[in-house]
């Protein structure tokens, strides 16, 4: 990912995401929180679940500190699922900041 891009991320789940009642997306470096993300940020259609960071939002990442902790987790009901960590590279910018 980089820094001062909109990425999108999509999730496949083994079931319909209109069960979803509670979601907490979460970006974390250097084991500090850093963003989270819930079900009112989220685009879902049938089993997909779609999550678009803002420019501002990626700004937040440092590529000096390596790299960026994502993990979904998610509430249908009582129920609680959690996704695995997922790890990816932050790529730094030459110009830092949001394009006007």
């Amino acid at each position: 990912m980089y820094r001062g891009t909109t990425p999108t991320f999509t999730f496949t789940l083994p079931f319909d995401c209109a069960e979803i009642s509670a979601l907490n997306l979460c970006f974390a470096q250097q084991g500090q929180i850093v963003l989270e993300k819930a079900l009112s940020d989220c685009a879902v259609a049938g089993n997909t679940l779609r999550v678009t960071l803002k420019e501002a939002e990626t700004l937040l990442f440092q590529a000096q500190k390596g790299m960026v902790e994502m993990q979904l987790r998610v509430g249908c009901g009582e129920a609680r699922l959690v996704s695995k960590v997922m790890r990816m590279t932050v790529d730094d910018i030459l110009k830092d900041g949001c394009l006007l």
